[in-house]
């Protein structure tokens, strides 16, 4: 969901470890002095895959003068046509005033950046907490960290995004039926390609956490059974997560073992 903080001031978000600020997007609205309105997303939602509509979003932020705020940590590197996120797969990337992307998911590497304004960076790089008292990454994760953003902005992160939607829509059509699997969504939602985030919800934690359980044990598939407070009381559930490297056969046992065990796990 998204939240606006009235008066609120920018800050580095939680978690940043060795988290990086640097200028743009081209053409993002200069950050305000202290006291700027947030308007806050996700730029996809971390459980269950689905794209914040940032088109509307960045209307709403324009009509009522907000600094939109994209926490896009799992669109980056994943939507886009250079992989800079969900922002950009709707064409509003220039419309985002902080644009927040991790390095320990597609990147695969550690840390983050938050991309903004030099004012905001600036205002950044004197007052949050997040960044002051922060290790600086390794020379060998800063490394890593650049090769991997050239990979995705460049030809094989196409290549490599291009091959991952096909296997999420494949893994998501496999899932179809599974009692608890989120229903098909529209690829162009936000126009971003089917997240490769597939939840299947189960319900009771303690069954989410036996099936998981023998997902690895019986079929040597590592499945994560999130619960509570992550997900709502009683909405515990199974996160799959789909990667370019996965395999159809692979997908395939997956959802064939998920079944099978859904219906012989009390």
């Amino acid at each position: 969901g998204a939240a606006a903080g009235a008066g609120a001031k920018a800050a580095a978000p939680e978690g940043s470890g060795a988290a990086g600020a640097s200028s743009g997007p081209a053409g993002a609205p200069a950050a305000a002095p202290e006291g700027v309105d947030l308007l806050v997303v996700e730029g996809v939602h971390s459980m269950d895959g689905r794209p914040a509509p940032l088109g509307e979003l960045a209307e709403l932020a324009a009509a009522h003068d907000l600094l939109l705020y994209v926490d896009d940590a799992h669109g980056f590197g994943v939507h886009g046509e250079r992989g800079l996120g969900v922002a950009q797969a709707a064409g509003v990337l220039p419309r985002v005033g902080a644009l927040m992307v991790g390095l320990g998911k597609a990147a695969g590497a550690r840390g983050g950046l938050l991309i903004g304004a030099p004012e905001l960076v600036a205002l950044l790089r004197s007052s949050a907490r997040s960044w002051i008292f922060s290790t600086a990454p390794a020379p060998a994760v800063a490394a890593a960290a650049t090769a991997a953003l050239e990979l995705i902005t460049g030809p094989e992160g196409a290549r490599r995004r291009a091959r991952l939607a096909a296997r999420a829509r494949r893994m998501r059509a496999l899932l179809a039926g599974v009692p608890g699997a989120a229903p098909a969504r529209s690829e162009t939602a936000a126009g971003a390609a089917v997240s490769p985030i597939l939840p299947v919800v189960v319900g009771a934690e303690r069954r989410a956490l036996r099936v998981a359980r023998r997902l690895l044990d019986e079929a040597g598939i590592l499945c994560r059974a999130v619960r509570y407070p992550t997900v709502a009381r009683g909405r515990a559930q199974l996160r799959f997560a789909v990667s370019a490297e996965h395999q159809p056969c692979h997908l395939e046992q997956a959802a064939t073992a998920l079944r099978q065990i859904l219906e012989s796990t009390p």
